[in-house]
């Protein structure tokens, strides 16, 4: 077309704001907990005291669980992702 379009040059990309994450107080976990029951509850405890994900959580096994050093064993976790 061949026309010039100076009102362009002065265009920018739009930015998107920064994620923030959303984080409950300590009451409001409590709160949550309360209303849990069964393997719902430990699931959910399990997850939020240790930090692990869902799908690690979900592939537990008794045997990863040591209560003489009190330590959780994580396999095949997201930090060892391979691909």
């Amino acid at each position: 077309m061949q026309i010039e379009l100076p009102w362009l040059d002065e265009l920018h990309r739009p930015t998107r704001a920064p994620r923030r994450p959303t984080v409950l107080t300590a009451n409001e976990v409590a709160s949550v907990f309360e209303h849990m029951c069964g393997v719902h509850a430990l699931m959910a405890k399990l997850m939020y005291g240790t930090g692990m994900r869902l799908m690690e959580c979900m592939t537990l096994r008794i045997k990863d669980v040591d209560f003489e050093r009190r330590e959780i064993t994580i396999r095949h976790g997201k930090g060892a992702k391979i691909g």
